[in-house]
C-alpha cells in the first residue's frame, strides 16, 4: 500500500527524512503479526520518540500484484489468508485508524483474490 502525501504539506526537514527513510535500498519493513524484516537500524534512532508514529513499510501486501501472483502460482491468496488472520488476532492494532483501516482493506481484497490499488 501507498500512502501519499503531497510534498508541499511537508518542511523541508519532514521531506528529507522521509525520503531517507524510504529510500530503495533500506525502508523499514515489517508487518503487524511478524518481525522487523529490515531497518532495525533506523528504529534504533527513534527510541527518544516511540510515542510518536513511526514510518513502516509493509512486507507481504507487496506482492498481491499480477507479477508476483503468477509467480506463486494459482494458491497465491493463501499467503493473504494467513496474514489476515494473523492481524486479526492482534489486540493491539488499531483498526480505527484510518491507515491502518486501509491496511486492513488491502489485505482482505488480497485474501480474496483481488489486487488492492496501489495508491
Amino acid at each position: 500500500m501507498v500512502v501519499e502525501i503531497p510534498e508541499n504539506d511537508l518542511t523541508d526537514t519532514e521531506l528529507k527524512i522521509v525520503r531517507s527513510w524510504f529510500n530503495h535500498a533500506e525502508a523499514v519493513r515489517a508487518d503487524p503479526w511478524l518481525y522487523i524484516a529490515n531497518g532495525r537500524h533506523r528504529l534504533w534512532s527513534t527510541m527518544p520518540f516511540m510515542s510518536q508514529p513511526v514510518p513502516v513499510a509493509g512486507c507481504d501486501l507487496k506482492g498481491a500484484n499480477p507479477v508476483d501472483a503468477e509467480d506463486i502460482g494459482p494458491s497465491w491468496t493463501k499467503y493473504f489468508v494467513e496474514d489476515l488472520r494473523a492481524l486479526h488476532r492482534l489486540t493491539w492494532f488499531d483498526v480505527g485508524d484510518p491507515v491502518n483501516a486501509r491496511f486492513c482493506r488491502a489485505l482482505a481484497q488480497a485474501a480474496d483474490g483481488a489486487f488492492p490499488s496501489p495508491v
